[in-house]
């Protein structure tokens, strides 16, 4: 079922999206930020 499922062009196209772009797997602060903005707003009140 997976191979057939895998075989589908759309599949196929999904699969290539990996190779198109590069992500960053570091948690550093410019993510935290942009994870969490309220903490930001939180940590200015406290």
């Amino acid at each position: 079922l997976v191979d057939e499922i895998n075989a589908r062009p759309a599949a196929q196209r999904a699969e290539a999206l990996k190779t198109r772009h590069t992500f960053k797997t570091e948690v550093d602060e410019e993510a935290l930020r942009s994870l969490f903005p309220q903490n930001e707003r939180l940590a200015k009140t406290a």
